[in-house]
């Protein structure tokens, strides 16, 4: 297995002093029954935190996936379970797209939605 990469940056603005975003490929996380590997997104803002995890199953060992789904991903909320989201990219009308649980379009809307929640208070 190739060696982890992590990366860490903040960012500018006026919020700047405390959004800490880092990013580690060779991530492994459970997603359903099955193992996915991919990448990790930490968002910190204070104590609150979102985890971004995305990835694809990579050996027969790992589980086996419901067609056509071949990618998953998890959005995790520190201490807010009820605000986790999971999402799996699928065949859309052109392109493919992510989809929620319920089978709706994951939008640009609602990833702003997640950052709002990580803001609040």
């Amino acid at each position: 297995m190739a060696p982890r990469r992590v990366h860490r940056g903040r960012l500018r603005g006026p919020r700047a002093g405390k959004i800490e975003v880092e990013r580690k490929e060779g991530h492994s996380f459970a997603y359903g029954q099955s193992t996915m590997f991919g990448t990790l997104i930490t968002i910190r803002y204070g104590v609150r935190c979102i985890e971004v995890e995305a990835g694809w199953t990579r050996l027969p060992s790992h589980g086996v996936m419901r067609e056509p789904l071949s990618h998953g991903a998890n959005i995790l909320h520190f201490g807010r379970k009820r605000q986790n989201e999971c999402l799996r990219l699928d065949r859309g009308e052109d392109l493919p797209e992510w989809f929620r649980e319920d089978g709706e379009i994951f939008r640009l809307d609602d990833t702003r939605s997640h950052l709002d929640r990580l803001f609040a208070d």
